[in-house]
């Protein structure tokens, strides 16, 4: 059986993700493959039809999946977990980590939305918000198990939900910037990304090679997928460029951010999106 959290980018996937895992694998086992690109799914959707049609536990972590819409056909066990976030909390974060003008970050964020609209609409989806996720994981975890149709322990609940804390998060997080080989890795990650060496390996080497190039030039702790600043330990300033990002964000997006509970200033028919 595969479990795949595909949650909107800085939005709490990867509190999910932790969540689910650990608690798989404290009760019933199961199988940690981290995290995958659309790029590197679509290279080996065999291979994740044969976890599927195990009958033990797999999971990974992602944002998108490509021809998601055709998941539903499949009949196979895929439990799909996803988690959103308010757009003008996601847009400053994707900005301050992967940098970009607001224009670029708008259009990722029309790209989660797209994901959103399709994910969400499948019955093999579980949905949850990222201010529950963080207010109560006891509860989130709990809904979590009864999706997965999964017996509940609830001292296990208990103990995964204080085990991801925030600060224990952050200090995971923090600890990743002083492994021997960072500065060289984030060398190559920032090379890779700038030089669009990525594009090219896809194009001429194996899907199941460039996924563990990738893998081996990534900055992150193998287990629970958190990278440096993955959590920050101090309050985020807002800058007159943030302000401004969130100003077009609420003007952009106003039906969805609507629609999703979080409101807005800005009346749904200016939504462009």
């Amino acid at each position: 059986m595969l479990v795949l959290c595909s949650g909107m980018a800085r939005s709490g996937s990867t509190l999910q993700y932790n969540l689910a895992r650990s608690y798989l694998e404290q009760t019933v086992g199961v199988d940690e493959h981290g995290f995958f690109t659309r790029e590197d799914i679509e290279g080996m959707f065999s291979e994740l039809k044969t976890w599927a049609s195990r009958s033990d536990w797999h999971i990974l972590k992602c944002h998108d999946l490509p021809s998601i819409e055709h998941w539903d056909r499949l009949q196979m066990p895929v439990f799909i977990l996803y988690v959103h976030r308010d757009l003008r909390d996601v847009g400053p974060s994707l900005q301050r980590v992967f940098g970009g003008t607001d224009e670029e970050v708008l259009h990722l964020i029309e790209g989660a939305i797209e994901f959103h609209e399709r994910v969400t609409n499948l019955s093999m989806t579980k949905v949850q918000r990222y201010d529950d996720l963080c207010i109560n994981p006891t509860r989130c975890l709990r809904d979590i198990c009864q999706f997965l149709r999964i017996p509940i322990d609830h001292q296990v609940i208990y103990r995964v939900a204080k085990m991801h804390s925030p600060d224990r998060m952050r200090q995971i997080s923090s600890k990743v910037s002083k492994t021997k080989l960072y500065v060289v890795k984030r060398l190559a990650w920032k090379l890779k990304n700038q030089l669009g060496i990525g594009s090219l390996l896809r194009r001429y080497l194996p899907a199941s090679y460039v996924r563990n190039i990738r893998r081996l030039i990534e900055v992150h702790d193998p287990e629970t997928m958190l990278h440096p600043d993955h959590i920050r330990s101090d309050v985020p300033t807002i800058t007159q460029q943030h302000s401004r990002l969130c100003r077009q964000i609420d003007i952009h997006f106003a039906r969805w951010l609507t629609a999703n509970g979080y409101g807005t200033l800005i009346r749904a028919s200016a939504d462009r999106s």
